[in-house]
């Protein structure tokens, strides 16, 4: 660490993807971003003592004369230890309170932090298990938005490109082998239990439901596959519900699949759940025929993403992204009663099942670019405006985020799961929405998913779903695929009337809070989401393209979605794959 350089710090910055959605990079020591080991690369611990630094400055400039205690917690990467102490040592340096809670996952910083001071969070989300990052938050209960975001992303490239840099950093990380710093971090079970207790009386008013109430038994399984969820309260809220729950990788830190819990992700918590239909589960004797469903986790605890068993086929089914998200909205408007103007908020490549179902309830539709704080703000915004914000989220990660929370939490899914299970929501949903015939007494969540408007969307992990260009101006990407675009539908446009029912588009752009429909300059949406939406001769949207470069990962994602199409989602994709590519520069 002695030879740390100026040049080490700053090539190590250049690698990382600050943004609003949170700050990440391959912090492993091999440079491997799926290596499992401990082990971090010094210039990146350099960067996060910079980082809490800069994080103190921000702090002391916000709240002058203010002593705010903040909280450190992080996720059960291997890294994340290294990475926690660099900031605990930091931030005791700058006199700032620390406490730190070890492993936990990020609703339960958030929900602790919310009406106390601020938090620090060692984290990649989704990322591959080499990577690792920060999230950094306030008072008010969820990550910085976008606004301040960019002032301490511009204070730590600042700090950064200091003379002084290395030296700075090496002086900081000599703090984190101070007394002080030692106590706290190697003794957080205090502040855990603190931090659970407040998570568990933050999201229990949302669960209602008592074991007393419920009619009839229930079981969820979960593969925590190592995660932060791991020693967080899913087992101790689902079990006071009267809910069994049957659990596996439940140790955090084994990490026995990939992070990001879509596609194959999902496969064991698919074979598990059969496993318990059938009796065969390891560790769980007996059939346990009232396992419906089951979720799995990402590492910081914020996504968790669902599979069912469908009785008539006796078989598990996994569910897209997309239709997770839908289920939560289902329900939770499925229950708002009352005459106050009621929506959605939502990013801008959430499927447009999610409009259907909200028309359904009198509910509007809004959206923002894709990103939680982004998705957060608007719905705070709406709310100013009149409107009874209940749910917001990212359909496009299944992400829901339930009010009065501010973050992701796959508890929100599953609460509103068993709200549509046992309550009066499901029949009202089915009369509404003309589908009476389709509702029966003892419904499952398959009966539920029959229910549900067809889209076919992309997922955001499909290998067609994300492209690597050599331009990394956005905006000059977007004005070259106008041109082509443009020229395509001049001529295609016959044949996609008589195909595809496609009679006219029009271009959207959103970017941060604002959506911006009808723009004729697609470049002028530069790095926020573009969503070409087609309609038919009625003025009724039938499908949509979109595109936006990724905000934590370094390639540009693609979706399409397509309603009760395939073959219209799958080729819509593949002509804005292929435009795209004529459009980037070779």
């Amino acid at each position: 660490m002695d030879a740390l350089t100026n040049m080490d710090v700053l090539r190590a910055l250049d690698s990382m993807i600050l943004s609003v959605s949170g700050w990440r990079g391959i912090f492993a020591l091999s440079g491997d971003e799926n290596d499992p080991t401990g082990e971090v690369k010094p210039e990146f611990l350099a960067l996060a003592a910079l980082a809490a630094d800069v994080f103190a400055d921000y702090l002391h400039g916000l709240f002058p004369g203010e002593m705010l205690p903040i909280t450190i917690g992080k996720d059960t990467r291997p890294t994340g230890g290294a990475i926690a102490r660099a900031v605990l040592g930091t931030l005791l340096a700058r006199n700032i309170p620390c406490e730190y809670t070890g492993t936990a996952a990020i609703p339960e910083i958030i929900a602790w932090s919310r009406g106390r001071g601020g938090f620090v969070y060692v984290s990649a989300s989704h990322n591959p298990i080499g990577h690792n990052g920060l999230k950094f938050g306030v008072r008010g209960g969820g990550v910085l938005a976008g606004g301040e975001a960019a002032k301490l992303i511009s204070l730590f490239r600042a700090s950064c490109s200091r003379p002084d840099a290395a030296d700075r950093a090496l002086f900081l990380l000599g703090q984190c082998e101070g007394e002080q710093c030692a106590r706290i971090f190697c003794a957080p079970e205090k502040t855990k239990s603190w931090v659970l207790r407040s998570y568990l009386n933050f999201v229990r008013p949302s669960a209602k439901r008592k074991a007393p109430i419920l009619p009839r038994r229930i079981g969820i399984g979960v593969d925590f596959n190592g995660s932060a969820r791991c020693v967080s309260i899913d087992k101790a809220l689902l079990k006071s519900m009267g809910i069994h729950v049957f659990a596996i990788n439940d140790r955090p830190g084994e990490i026995v699949h990939g992070i990001i819990p879509e596609g194959k992700n999902l496969e064991p918590a698919a074979a598990f759940l059969e496993a318990l239909r059938s009796g065969s589960a390891p560790g769980f004797p007996g059939k346990h025929g009232e396992a419906g469903f089951a979720y799995t986790c990402d590492c910081d605890g914020d996504r968790g993403n669902l599979v069912y068993f469908d009785e008539a086929a006796s078989r598990a089914r996994i569910l897209s992204a997309q239709e997770v998200f839908a289920l939560s909205v289902l329900g939770e408007l499925s229950r708002l009663r009352g005459t106050q103007k009621t929506a959605v908020v939502c990013n801008g490549p959430t499927s447009m099942r999610i409009d259907e179902i909200a028309r359904v309830f009198g509910a509007q539709v809004f959206r923002a670019e894709a990103g939680e704080a982004n998705v957060v703000g608007l719905a705070q915004k709406k709310r100013r405006g009149g409107y009874r914000v209940k749910i917001s989220g990212e359909g496009s990660n299944g992400g829901s985020i339930v009010f009065p929370s501010k973050v992701r939490d796959p508890l929100n899914t599953i609460l509103a799961i068993v709200k549509l299970l046992f309550g009066s929501g499901f029949k009202r949903w089915c009369a509404l929405s003309g589908q009476g015939h389709k509702y029966r007494e003892r419904y499952t969540l398959a009966d539920i998913m029959g229910t549900l408007p067809v889209f076919a969307t992309t997922g955001v992990t499909e290998e067609r779903a994300s492209l690597v260009l050599r331009e990394t101006d956005q905006g000059a990407i977007k004005g070259r695929f106008q041109v082509e675009f443009e020229a395509w539908w001049e001529e295609h446009r016959e044949e996609l009337l008589r195909v595809y029912g496609i009679a006219s588009w029009t271009a959207i752009s959103t970017n941060g809070m604002t959506e911006r429909r009808g723009i004729s300059d697609f470049s002028l949406s530069g790095t926020g989401g573009l969503k070409i939406l087609f309609s038919d001769s009625r003025g009724e949207a039938l499908a949509f393209m979109w595109m936006r470069g990724s905000a934590t990962e370094r390639v540009f994602r693609i979706l399409c979605d397509a309603r009760n199409s395939p073959a219209l989602e799958s080729f819509l994709l593949s002509e804005e794959r292929r435009l795209l590519l004529k459009a980037n520069p070779s």
